[in-house]
């Protein structure tokens, strides 16, 4: 948006971010979608991006793993997904629980940005809503020195780890 923008210019010419900026993928919560929604196919969009936190065995799709909404068709209340082995899984979504829906977008991250992690991540210790400052970022990786009594750093690739933003 506009305001991130001035905001971002403004932090960039006091110092306080980095003037090398990374343009990164990230997921953003599709919070206009309700438990009842995600039964919906009509109430998806083609590349929406599912987390699915139980996956399905009927269905073959993984605990924890990850799918991008292909087609809708409301009609039949189908889904079809291509999951991330690439294999195309055709479903009714009132079938599957423990779905989040995301949206992508590009954001620019610089050294020094705040950022707030919007899903939890056991593997790295965060939790939703964490917050920290972004210590480095290169070859895909980003270093963040998170905040709290006893702050530490860790270190995860933005290409498997996406949900976080500007904090």
């Amino acid at each position: 948006t506009l305001f991130r923008s001035a905001v971002r210019a403004e932090l960039r010419s006091n110092g306080t971010l980095s003037e090398e900026g990374h343009e990164l993928r990230v997921l953003d919560h599709r919070s206009d979608m309700t438990g009842a929604d995600r039964t919906w196919a009509a109430r998806y969009n083609v590349g929406d991006v599912l987390h699915y936190h139980t996956g399905s065995k009927a269905e073959g799709i993984e605990l924890n793993s990850y799918a991008r909404v292909q087609d809708v068709d409301a009609r039949a209340n189908k889904l079809t997904v291509e999951l991330e082995n690439g294999t195309s899984v055709n479903y009714d979504p009132r079938r599957l629980r423990g779905v989040n829906v995301f949206t992508e977008a590009t954001r620019e991250f610089s050294t020094s940005d705040r950022i707030q992690f919007t899903e939890p991540n056991k593997t790295l210790g965060v939790a939703n809503r964490d917050l920290g400052t972004i210590t480095g970022i290169d070859n895909g990786q980003m270093t963040v020195r998170l905040d709290g009594k006893q702050p530490r750093e860790i270190t995860f690739n933005t290409e498997q780890f996406r949900q976080f933003d500007h904090g």
